[in-house]
């Protein structure tokens, strides 16, 4: 993995801003995961940490939301320049608007951005949403597919793969997590690897044993930086 993640290092050192990847972040911030909140800001950062080792050629947005508020704690940012959650920035409350949140992100960033990464982590099922439907967000996904988007949904407390099908997503790129505080480590361990390792022609964002790891309570299945057990 390691002269994989060099090599594209290396391709994407001169490509201008605009044409990085782009990693965009739907991080649910709803009542629910007050039980995981620390867990959950330890993970995320850590991730952060990990990614910030591509040498600058990643760009971040993050998109937390509940049914308050829809939330863009940062928009388009080099990796460098990401600051770490906290308890402050990350307050669980209400309840969960998952398909108004995909869309928001989707139509803020750039029609003619193409390398993108959008990455939906909730643990709850959509319960709130005031504008969308699962119509509409199964649409928007195909179109951004086909312009070279890829999306990873991960759900905890419910049936992934049957809530990213019907949002039109691929089995290679929908995982159940665990969010036990353990889980959740193994959860963004396996996307800190993944996402340094991505390029759009990648495939199945999953391996099968990415999917065994994250619902595993263990803490030897977590991996180091450079994917290795």
């Amino acid at each position: 993995m390691e002269h994989r993640v060099e090599k594209i290092f290396a391709d994407e050192q001169n490509l201008p801003e605009n044409e990085r990847l782009l990693v965009s972040f739907i991080l649910d911030e709803t009542g629910s995961m007050e039980t995981c909140k620390e867990a959950t800001i330890s993970g995320f950062n850590e991730y952060i940490e990990t990614l910030k080792q591509r040498r600058g050629t990643i760009r971040m947005t993050l998109m937390k939301f509940d049914s308050t508020k829809m939330d863009i704690v940062y928009e388009d940012k080099a990796i460098g320049d990401i600051e770490p959650l906290n308890e402050d920035t990350y307050r669980p409350g209400a309840m969960t608007p998952l398909y108004d949140a995909i869309a928001k992100t989707i139509q803020d960033i750039p029609e003619d951005r193409d390398n993108v990464l959008c990455i939906i982590m909730t643990d709850g099922l959509e319960n709130a949403s005031q504008e969308y439907k699962r119509e509409d967000i199964f649409k928007m996904i195909k179109e951004k597919e086909e312009q070279g988007w890829s999306f990873v949904f991960l759900g905890a407390n419910q049936d992934s793969w049957q809530t990213g099908q019907s949002i039109g997503l691929s089995q290679g790129n929908v995982a159940d997590y665990s969010n036990s505080d353990i889980g959740m480590g193994n959860t963004f361990n396996v996307l800190a690897n993944n996402t340094m390792c991505y390029t759009a022609q990648t495939g199945s964002y999953f391996s099968e044993d990415d999917k065994r790891i994250m619902v595993e309570d263990k803490e030897e299945a977590r991996f180091n930086s450079k994917g290795e057990k």
